[in-house]
């Protein structure tokens, strides 16, 4: 089958988004590790004005990754795709836990069985909370 002359053009573009791509994943790590070391700079700071005797400053109030999963999911109505979920969290400025991954997502919201569930594949919601948008489907283990 002969190629059309825009099956390269197609597939030079998509080289470029793939390495673009891997681009923006290698900036979001180091942004992910900038942001953890000046937390634990932050820390020791604090402990050293302790030391010190000194009143610590009030803090900014920073949302716990979490608690961030419950606010976006109430907003979209106790459930939402796990992709919707992801973006959400960076427009606020939420870090993403280790690499920014789905996987690591999902992890994360496994660890709080409690709070989230799993609705159907990629769609994840609250405890308790029924959205008739997803089929609730018990999950097979």
């Amino acid at each position: 089958m002969p190629q059309s002359r825009k099956s390269p053009d197609i597939a030079t573009l998509r080289a470029r988004t793939v390495a673009a791509l891997e681009a923006a994943r290698e900036r979001l790590v180091e942004l992910q590790k900038s942001i953890m070391d000046g937390e634990e700079r932050l820390r020791h700071l604090d402990a050293l004005l302790v030391l010190e005797g000194r009143k610590l400053p009030p803090r900014p109030a920073r949302e716990d990754f979490l608690d961030a999963c419950e606010q976006v999911m109430r907003a979209a109505g106790g459930t939402i795709p796990l992709q919707e979920l992801r973006m959400a969290l960076l427009r606020d400025g939420i870090p993403l836990p280790g690499q920014g991954t789905h996987a690591n997502v999902i992890l994360r919201l496994q660890r709080a069985p409690e709070r989230f569930r799993r609705v159907q594949r990629g769609v994840y919601g609250l405890v308790g909370q029924a959205d008739r948008r997803w089929a609730v489907r018990p999950i097979e283990e």
